[in-house]
């Protein structure tokens, strides 16, 4: 959805000020805004969205919180570069479903086969 149609649900459990930080990290997230891009001006944020300016101003201000965006007097709103702000936000893998999908149920072949291997002599022993 592009966002000159986009805007936020006003009968959603999601309260407008997320819907709109979810909306422009989704922007920075995917490459459309990159970094240096220059955010809209929050009056004009406002009218597009059909919302308060202080329902921007709150957006805005998490995403400053969270590292995305940066605010310079008389300057506007830029993004800028903390890539690591968008790694730590994203959920860690889940390393039990690898392990549980099958690609490491050969690893006990592997231990017994270097076993033999390396200690070959318990084995001629044993015979």
């Amino acid at each position: 959805m592009s966002e000159n149609e986009w805007v936020p649900s006003k009968v959603s459990a999601t309260p407008l000020h997320r819907q709109v930080y979810e909306f422009i990290k989704q922007k920075i997230e995917n490459g459309e805004w990159t970094v240096g891009t220059k955010i809209p001006p929050q009056r004009d944020l406002a009218s597009r969205f059909n919302v308060n300016r202080s329902t921007i101003v709150f957006a805005l201000d998490d995403l400053a919180a969270d590292g995305l965006i940066e605010s310079r007097v008389g300057k506007g709103t830029f993004v800028i570069n903390k890539t690591w702000s968008l790694l730590t936000s994203a959920p860690p893998p889940n390393w039990s479903s690898y392990v549980e999908s099958g690609a490491f149920s050969t690893i006990p072949y592997f231990f017994s086969l270097s076993y033999r291997l390396v200690f070959p002599i318990p084995r001629l022993l044993a015979a």
